[in-house]
């Protein structure tokens, strides 16, 4: 009788959690989710009228202006910084709409040779405060170390030279270009005569051969000669190659700190990867 209970009580309570689970199941809303686009920006006629093959960077979607609406801040292929407002137009209806242009401003010289933009970044050079609203800089780097940071309303700050003197860039941007860059900017004081923000843009640059992925025989001999040491360049190539960091005021552009890779030497370059040649 005692075991007859117990088979009956447990067939009870599974029962009850087989209903349970199919209760649940039943009743719980469908977790489908679906991406579609919110907004549509046409470059179709900026495409037409580019001069240069270089990849541009990619959009950033933020609130720039610290009023809780976001913006959309991107380089279009007409080589123009452009600064959007993703809030819904008024008078607009459709599901996908065009975002309202709020700034717009042509990068100087941008179809010269190491003029192409190749980093763009976003970010506050002012400490939090509870009671103030933070406006964010806007940050372009270009493939000839050129710096130049903007306000949130696309002014102009300062424009700077980070590599010229350095890497002697006007020299050897025929023959190199940015390979990777980074860029990043943060509400740091480095000492008591910076301001109370920081710009940090790190780079590497390497041949514009070598990015193609196409090599002759005769580069083939060029490369050799580069990592073994003995060709012209190859002093230039370990410096350049290697992972160059430098410290900006964000109000002045002028350099407050610096790790390049003028202690770089060329036997450094063929026993180890660029970046890592400290």
């Amino acid at each position: 009788v005692i075991m007859g209970l117990f088979r009956k009580r447990d067939l009870a309570v599974l029962v009850l959690v087989v209903i349970s689970l199919y209760l649940s199941y039943v009743d719980r809303p469908a977790l489908n989710y679906v991406i579609e686009p919110a907004w549509f920006i046409d470059q179709r006629e900026a495409h037409e009228s580019q001069s240069f093959d270089a990849k541009l960077v990619p959009p950033i979607i933020t609130d720039l202006e610290g009023d809780g609406v976001n913006e959309i801040v991107m380089i279009t292929k007409d080589l123009k910084l452009k600064v959007f407002s993703a809030d819904v137009p008024a008078g607009q209806s459709q599901e996908v709409y065009h975002p309202e242009e709020v700034y717009t401003i042509e990068l100087p010289e941008t179809h010269n040779l190491g003029r192409v933009p190749v980093a763009l970044k976003v970010g506050y050079t002012a400490p939090y405060s509870p009671t103030d609203a933070r406006t964010q800089s806007i940050v372009v780097v270009y493939e000839d170390w050129t710096v130049e940071c903007y306000d949130s309303t696309l002014q102009l700050l300062w424009s700077k030279e980070v590599g010229h003197n350095t890497f002697e860039i006007d020299h050897f941007i025929k023959f190199f270009r940015i390979n990777s860059a980074s860029v990043y900017i943060a509400p740091l004081q480095l000492h008591s005569e910076a301001s109370t923000g920081t710009v940090i843009v790190g780079a590497s640059m390497t041949r514009r051969s070598a990015l193609s992925g196409v090599t002759t025989e005769s580069e083939e001999v060029v490369m050799r000669s580069l990592r073994e040491g003995t060709h012209p360049q190859a002093e230039a190539l370990a410096k350049l190659s290697h992972f160059s960091v430098f410290a900006l005021d964000s109000l002045t552009g002028r350099v407050l700190w610096k790790h390049d890779g003028m202690e770089v030497r060329p036997e450094q370059y063929s026993r180890s990867l660029p970046q890592h040649a400290y």
